[in-house]
């Protein structure tokens, strides 16, 4: 039987360095014992009690990290208030404000909408989310 060279068996890249063999190698692969899944993720105790949505979105974003964000939040909007005329345009926030925009990124995310802009997001001629 005929020996063939490597340069037969494979293609040269365009870079003339990289080769592509014409067929798949038949190499088994072995998983690795660190891999295995030994059994399956469940709930801890604590978050096993949360039934509404509301529970469970207050679980991992709780009151104090929703007031962090108002305080930051309030601190710039204080930084550039003098930048506009209306005291209207550049009012504090509070933490009720905070969490309706969390929910409303969430649902942006739940409905695959999180790529459209804001005027896209809520157009009121029907064709908005």
């Amino acid at each position: 039987m005929k020996k063939r060279s490597l340069n037969e068996l494979c293609f040269i890249g365009k870079d003339k360095a990289t080769k592509w063999m014409q067929q798949v190698s038949t190499k088994t692969v072995r998983i690795q014992k660190e891999d295995k899944v030994l059994r399956l993720p469940i709930s801890r105790l604590a978050t096993r009690t949360l039934k509404t949505p509301i529970e469970i979105f207050k679980y991992f974003i709780n009151d104090e990290m929703v007031e962090l964000i108002v305080q930051h939040t309030n601190a710039y909007i204080d930084s550039v208030s003098d930048n506009f005329e209306r005291e209207r345009d550049a009012r504090s926030t509070n933490i009720t404000e905070i969490h309706a925009l969390l929910g409303l990124l969430f649902y942006a995310g739940v409905l695959k909408a999180n790529r459209l802009n804001l005027e896209e997001l809520w157009k009121s001629d029907g064709s908005g989310v």
